[in-house]
């Protein structure tokens, strides 16, 4: 990563955590209807965000405390379809292959109820 690039994500408060992801699957992030292509900024490249729903999920199934802490304190949730989120949690629980007391998918009711979602 150049410099420049680590400056402009610094800027923009947009933290680099090193780690791997069990879900959501590398795939959904390619899949279009998970991802939204931005317009107008760039020239040589494409470049795609993910729904927040997909980006709520890489926290949600983290044991991560600073993921807990994202799920608790900011309005991550409260920018979700909830029906769309909870969908997508269904389907990863059901393909979870380990039983992690400290994933963060157990928390998720309990914070839904304290935020009023």
């Amino acid at each position: 990563m150049t410099p420049e690039l680590k400056e402009a994500l610094h800027e923009y408060e947009i933290e680099i955590v090193e780690g791997v992801i069990q879900f959501p699957p590398r795939e959904d992030f390619r899949e279009d209807e998970f991802r939204h292509r931005i317009e107008g900024l760039f020239e040589a490249i494409e470049v795609y965000i993910p729904d927040i729903e997909l980006l709520a999920c890489t926290k949600i199934f983290s044991s991560l405390q600073k993921d807990l802490e994202d799920l608790e304190k900011t309005n991550l949730l409260e920018l979700c379809d909830k029906t769309k989120l909870l969908e997508l949690v269904e389907e990863y629980k059901s393909n979870m292959t380990w039983d992690d007391p400290f994933c963060n998918v157990h928390d998720l009711s309990r914070i839904f109820q304290e935020k009023g979602i």
